[in-house]
C-alpha cells in the first residue's frame, strides 16, 4: 500500500468513528512506561495534541521523542496503533497559535484548561501504523512502516 493510501485509510478511520481521544504512551526519564488519555486532532498526516509545559508528559519528552498512541477499540472491532516521534511547540514559537486554533476547533471545551505561556503543542509524526480488526476470536493486523 502506498504511503498516501495508508494515510487516507487512517484519516477515513478517524472520521468514520469520530474519535477525538487517544491513549498516549511514553516513557518517563527512568524508563518506566506511562499512558494517559489525550484529545487529538489529525491534520496533514500528523497528530496534534495540546498540553501544559509543566506536565510530566511534556518533561518526559525532553530526551525521548518516541511515543505510541492507540485509537479506537470500542466494542472490540477496529482500532489503530501509531508509533511516531514528537516535535514540541512552545507558545513562543510562531506556529503555536495556528496549531492551537486547529486543536481547539475540535476540542472547544479544552480552552478551559489553558495556562497562558505554560502551554505546549505536541505533534506526532507517524513512523509506523498498525490497523487492527478484532472480530469474534480472531485478530487481523495490517502493519505499515513509513
Amino acid at each position: 500500500m502506498k504511503r498516501s493510501e495508508i494515510f487516507s485509510k487512517l484519516n477515513s478511520f478517524i472520521n468514520a468513528c469520530n474519535y477525538k481521544v487517544c491513549s498516549f504512551a511514553y516513557n518517563l526519564p527512568n524508563g518506566d512506561p506511562l499512558v494517559c488519555q489525550m484529545g487529538f486532532t489529525f491534520q496533514d498526516n500528523k497528530f496534534i495534541l495540546h498540553t501544559n509545559t509543566w506536565t510530566q508528559k511534556w518533561n518526559a519528552l525532553l530526551d525521548n521523542h518516541n511515543v505510541a498512541i492507540a485509537i479506537g477499540f470500542i466494542h472490540l472491532e477496529d482500532y489503530v496503533q501509531v508509533q511516531g516521534y514528537v516535535t514540541k511547540i512552545k507558545t513562543s514559537e510562531s506556529k503555536f497559535v495556528q496549531l492551537e486554533q486547529v486543536y481547539f476547533l475540535e476540542h472547544p471545551d479544552a480552552i478551559n484548561y489553558k495556562h497562558g505561556d505554560q502551554e505546549g503543542i505536541i505533534i506526532i509524526t507517524p513512523t509506523r501504523i498498525r490497523f487492527a480488526n478484532v472480530t469474534g476470536h480472531s485478530v487481523k493486523f495490517s502493519d505499515f512502516d513509513l
